[in-house]
């Protein structure tokens, strides 16, 4: 039985974007929202650890440095574990858009080309083929954009790189130093170690404006069939 777009559409790739949508900023995001105090947490506790075992000549404030390095050790550790799951979650994101064209233009066209260029020229043919002008979504900058970043992501410094810093300098700055005019031109340091929290800075509101891009390139299409229809 082919695969409608009209079904396909609003029955499963609306709704694996709502899904993802729910696992990133319900389920997953929600868990790093208390940094700063676990931080705290650690420190207490590691002080008191520290001071249950100490002896007499120990310098209280010895235990009060050790005490402030463990809970800053497990903040930063743990805020760049929260920017690697933001990171690959891009990357999740770009390559679900990717599958689900491929999984229209595969059925609707019955075509196993391997060549994936190949591939979404045809897939774009079969858009124009319906009446549907694909190049407001398909070339949507927000869309680039989340290509390039999963390339960065995936692969570290490169061309995607370059561009992804001509359109966007600040997804290379840490977020908490983007205002210091001070720091501008780290955005020009190579990435390194992108999935490892560090080097490539995807914001939650870039994921949300991710996911609308998509999501609103699905929603085109489904308006541009029903006009056709």
């Amino acid at each position: 039985m082919p695969i409608v777009p009209e079904v396909v559409i609003p029955r499963m790739f609306l709704p694996q974007l709502a899904a993802l949508r729910d696992a990133i900023f319900v389920r997953v995001l929600p868990a790093f929202d208390k940094l700063e105090s676990e931080a705290d947490q650690i420190e207490d506790e590691t002080f008191e650890r520290l001071g249950a075992s100490a002896g007499e000549d120990t310098d209280p404030a010895d235990l009060a440095e050790a005490a402030v390095e463990a809970g800053r050790r497990h903040f930063e550790l743990t805020s760049a574990t929260r920017q690697t799951v933001i990171n690959a979650f891009a990357v999740a994101l770009s390559h679900l858009f990717e599958q689900q064209r491929h999984f229209l233009s595969l059925r609707t066209l019955v075509d196993l080309e391997p060549d994936s260029k190949k591939r979404e020229k045809r897939f774009r043919s079969s858009l124009k083929a319906s009446g549907i002008n694909d190049a407001m979504f398909i070339h949507h900058r927000k869309l680039e954009e989340l290509d390039l970043v999963a390339n960065v992501a995936k692969h570290a410094e490169g061309q995607s790189a370059e561009r992804l810093r001509a359109w966007r300098p600040e997804l290379f700055i840490h977020p908490l130093i983007r205002d210091d005019p001070g720091v501008a031109s780290s955005s020009g340091v190579p990435v390194n170690r992108p999935l490892m929290g560090e080097d490539l800075f995807v914001q939650p509101d870039d994921l949300r404006a991710y996911l609308d891009a998509v999501e609103s390139f699905w929603r085109f299409v489904l308006g541009q069939l029903s006009s056709v229809r």
